[in-house]
């Protein structure tokens, strides 16, 4: 009895596996170091977008995490200002995604935005539609000199849009 069990439950946790690998959610990670006294980062890389799978259309970004973390002392009397923008509206207010101001005097900060946003995949402008500008306070030092490391983590899956003639309007019942 209990073989009958384990094999029924490893068949069901295999059949779980491969549908959870079906509708896996992608990530990308890097990490980037500020070096100038305003940064522009665009979240979405060509590398990333040329892995897509041909079959789709379209990316469905669900979640944006950024870490930023001074590599300086703590203690020191320092903040960063930073926002997730879509530059391809030309208004600076429509294209806010996210933004958040924040002392770095007692280590790093982390704030996740929940996005909720679709890009078409043939759109021109798709590797501006996503950025990250950072500006930090009160950091005097020399020329060239590193006194921040952001990390990102874009979460996001291929789709194809729920207007597709395949799409069934009816449930199934």
């Amino acid at each position: 009895m209990d073989s009958i069990f384990c094999r029924s439950a490893a068949s069901s946790a295999s059949n779980l596996r491969s549908i959870l690998i079906e509708r896996d959610i992608k990530t990308e990670e890097r990490d980037n170091k500020l070096s100038k006294p305003f940064e522009t980062i665009a979240l979405l890389s060509n590398k990333s977008l040329q892995k897509r799978d041909k079959d789709y259309k379209y990316i469905h970004i669900s979640l944006v995490q950024v870490r930023i973390k001074p590599v300086t002392k703590e203690g020191l009397n320092t903040s960063i200002f930073a926002v997730i923008r879509d530059p391809r509206f030309t208004i600076f207010e429509n294209s806010l995604l996210s933004s958040i101001e924040s002392s770095l005097s007692t280590g790093p900060i982390s704030f996740d935005y929940y996005l909720n946003l679709t890009l078409s995949l043939n759109d021109k402008n798709i590797l501006k539609s996503l950025v990250l500008q950072i500006k930090p306070y009160n950091y005097k030092m020399l020329e060239g000199s590193i006194p921040i490391a952001i990390i990102f983590r874009i979460h996001y899956k291929d789709i194809n849009p729920s207007f597709a003639t395949k799409v069934r309007f009816q449930s199934q019942k």
